[in-house]
């Protein structure tokens, strides 16, 4: 039995208008980082960014020179894969650093900036939020004067053999510096990456091992032309040789870098616009307040503010950490989420060079869907569309060629997007398959990814989630409803056979995430998976939905109807068995392999993503799932293991509070000294997953809504012992900004008034 009290109710009696308090953009300050010891490398960089230029920068003790690594995320190579743009190293006299000198270094968050004091000096460095510029301002006290030296520093000089070659051995190719200049041109250093069409044949070498040799001619290679770098240009500096700008006699520097990626057929065009955008940056002060605005705003969207009341002060606070570590992954997320393709998951633009160079990247250029998908989950909740939205294009693009793929595999309409893929929506070639001909057949070779295709469906439902919480139509016609029919019409057509016994399809041969696989070609029953759960609660999480989008005022094409009505008539039930124990549970699917081949427990995607199963449904529902949950053959905490958000969705919230708590204590890389940058785990470091889905699983426990009416309810898993005050957003245009204290409430302000009273409190009720 759900306890719960409707706030219509509590709202008239306990709380008052000037009760109800908001967060402004200050907040964030508190969780600002500052260093008062220098660092010796790359390793105790900060971060910075604007989306779509990020930045790692540090200090180096030894030298007194500020560095910083410049990334654009779209700086994609000869074999699609995403390099850093370059170096940049700036040497000061006297210098900014020597031992004994007092020093403090600042990420101040809302502002979006890095801070440096020392020795006179104080060094300001952010990313403009218009332009792709990373700027540097430099003053020293009293005008005394100051020399430097502006330097390019480039690692990629000659060609060196690509990670992950396939067919043949493939080359990073080095960079160009431009020197010297073309005439006329102002006191610069220009250099860049170029993707020449004697190189770009990994596009057309993936389309014939893949089988698709025929799309070449369809369309356009997506890397042949690719140019990428940038324009480093100072105040009263001078070009001394090709990578570097020096200057004397200084009381104040201004140092703006220009980065640009362009598909362009000339080197000369490349310099041309890059100039152009370099020409157009506007003074250094201007620059910052427009981007300390922009930070503001960010920042005024929503926040989530904890406090442990069972121990610890200040930065040892628990509830300090989640807080901290959320804004941390947060802010990293903003610095690198406004691009036109997904965040890595594999180091997002902040890789280092640890080992084998600051361009590589465990798992190479592709996306992972399981790793990729984890920070937009909590986009909406955050109120920031601008980050979540960047990705809808991405996947909208690639639906003429995955519904090619699909005509040509099977000859039947629709298509998927794999689980690990590349930049251009094929298989990434080392689940598919490494080799220089066409494949005898289109069957991936990796088990693990054979027939992995429920990021699909899971795409689709943040897509309707996205619906849900903005009723924007025009976004909703735009990405949603394309999308959806042709993920929806792959399902529909692909398995197409019946139970004769049920009426039900049958989904076959399929598999349960990677967990659970299909290994033998062709397909055995007794040695692959049949109605897999992760597929089956997608499509009973969307079908519903989308059949509601009718009545909406979307323009759903009747024959799309029709279609959704009948796959839902005929979806097979979830599978449900009994565990170990005789206790009935949610099953990885109807029919199993002998053993498993990884550790993901496919049977709790009824819970997330897909939320077919959390703590307000029946208590025959709440009780299959929490022993689903409990019996769980895999339980793990750490990079993109769900079961944090699992606890949340459920009610569980001893499990989901420890479960944030550790992770949010977890180290980052060894040696690393921002907190925010999580550790390898799964994927490569910062890990972009380990972060992401704490902050998930912390909206869930504060917030959840319904999937069947219009109720929200508050605080469903939330501890007493934690006293929060927060701001974030539900559905249907709703923002929630409220305060527990003591297991009180405190104050409550929901908008639209009209919605007060949908809001159930499930905790904090004392």
């Amino acid at each position: 039995m759900l306890l719960c009290i409707r706030l219509s109710c509590l709202l008239v009696t306990v709380l008052a208008p000037s009760a109800c308090v908001g967060l402004d953009s200050s907040w964030v300050s508190a969780y600002n980082v500052v260093w008062n010891t220098t660092t010796a490398d790359e390793k105790g960089s900060m971060p910075l960014g604007n989306g779509d230029v990020a930045s790692n920068v540090w200090m180096e003790n030894s030298t007194g020179d500020v560095l910083f690594y410049l990334a654009k995320s779209d700086a994609w190579d000869v074999n699609a894969d995403l390099l850093k743009a370059g170096r940049v190293r700036i040497r000061y006299s006297p210098p900014l650093y020597t031992t004994g000198i007092k020093y403090k270094q600042t990420l101040d968050l809302l502002t979006g900036s890095v801070a440096i004091e020392s020795n006179g000096y104080t060094v300001l460095l952010f990313v403009d939020s218009i332009l792709n510029t990373f700027r540097v301002k430099t003053e020293r006290s009293y005008g005394k004067e100051f020399s430097t030296t502006v330097s390019l520093e480039v690692w990629r000089t000659s060609p060196t053999e690509a990670a992950g070659s396939f067919c043949k051995t493939r080359y990073t190719f080095p960079d160009t510096v431009v020197d010297p200049l073309p005439d006329p041109f102002p006191q610069s250093v220009v250099w860049y990456h170029r993707n020449e069409r004697e190189n770009s044949t990994f596009w057309s070498d993936t389309l014939t091992l893949q089988g698709l040799s025929s799309l070449n001619k369809t369309f356009r290679n997506p890397l042949t032309n690719v140019t990428f770098g940038g324009i480093i240009r100072g105040t009263d500096l001078k070009r001394a040789n090709g990578t570097t700008l020096t200057g004397t006699g200084l009381t104040k520097l201004d140092v703006a870098v220009t980065l640009q990626t362009l598909q362009v057929d000339s080197v000369d065009d490349w310099i041309f616009y890059t100039e152009k955008q370099s020409n157009s940056n506007p003074d250094v002060d201007t620059s910052f307040k427009q981007a300390a605005d922009s930070w503001m705003k960010f920042w005024a969207r929503s926040g989530v503010i904890i406090n442990d009341t069972s121990g610890g002060e200040g930065t040892e606070n628990d509830g300090y950490r989640i807080s901290a570590q959320s804004v941390y992954q947060r802010f990293l997320d903003a610095c690198d989420g406004r691009g036109k393709t997904p965040i890595k998951f594999n180091g997002q633009q902040f890789t280092l060079d640890v080992g084998k160079g600051p361009d590589y990247r465990d798992w190479g250029g592709g996306f992972w869907w399981q790793n990729t998908r984890q920070p937009y989950y909590n986009m909406l909740a955050s109120g920031d569309l601008d980050l979540l939205r960047a990705v809808y294009p991405f996947y909208l693009d690639l639906l003429p060629l995955i519904s090619n793929r699909t005509q040509i595999y099977f000859n039947h309409s629709g298509g998927f997007y794999p689980e690990t893929m590349t930049l251009f929506g094929t298989y990434d070639n080392g689940g598919f398959g490494f080799g220089c001909e066409q494949k005898a057949n289109h069957i991936p070779d990796n088990t693990y990814i054979r027939y992995h295709i429920v990021g699909s469906l899971e795409l689709v439902f943040l897509l309707l989630d996205d619906y849900h919480f903005t009723q924007d139509k025009e976004i909703a016609e735009r990405f949603l409803l394309p999308i959806a029919q042709v993920v929806l019409a792959y399902y529909d057509e692909h398995w197409p056979q019946k139970d004769p016994t049920t009426n039900k399809t049958v989904f076959f041969p399929a598999q349960s995430l990677e967990t659970w696989q299909c290994r033998s070609v062709p397909a055995k029953v007794n040695d692959c998976v049949t109605n897999p759960t992760p597929d089956m609660a997608g499509l009973h999480a969307i079908l519903p939905r989308m059949l509601q989008l009718s009545s909406s005022g979307l323009p759903v094409p009747a024959s799309e109807h029709q279609r959704w009505q009948r796959m839902l008539n005929d979806l097979p039930d979830i599978p449900v068995g009994k565990d170990n124990h005789g206790i009935e549970t949610v099953m990885p699917g109807e029919k199993l392999p002998p053993r498993s081949s990884n550790s993901e427990n496919t049977e709790l995607y009824t819970v997330h993503p897909f939320r077919l199963y959390t703590f307000d449904q029946s208590n025959e529902i709440v009780t299959l799932a929490r022993n689903t949950y409990t019996s769980r053959r895999f339980p793990c905490n750490n990079g993109w293991c769900q079961d944090v958000m699992d606890a949340a969705l459920l009610g569980l919230t001893q499990d989901a509070q420890k479960m944030v708590t550790d992770r949010a204590k977890a180290s980052p890389p060894p040696g690393w000294r921002f907190t925010g940058f999580a550790a390898h785990y799964q994927d490569y470091e910062p890990n972009l997953d380990h972060l992401s889905t704490m902050r998930t699983a912390v909206h869930f426990m504060l917030v959840q809504w319904s999937s069947t009416n219009d109720t929200i309810f508050l605080f469903p898993s939330w501890p007493d012992t934690w006293d929060v005050t927060f701001k974030l957003y539900a559905p249907m245009k709703t923002v929630i900004e409220a305060s527990c204290s003591g297991g009180q409430l405190k104050s409550l302000n929901v908008t639209p008034d009209a919605r007060k009273k949908d809001v159930v409190l499930v905790n904090c009720k004392k």
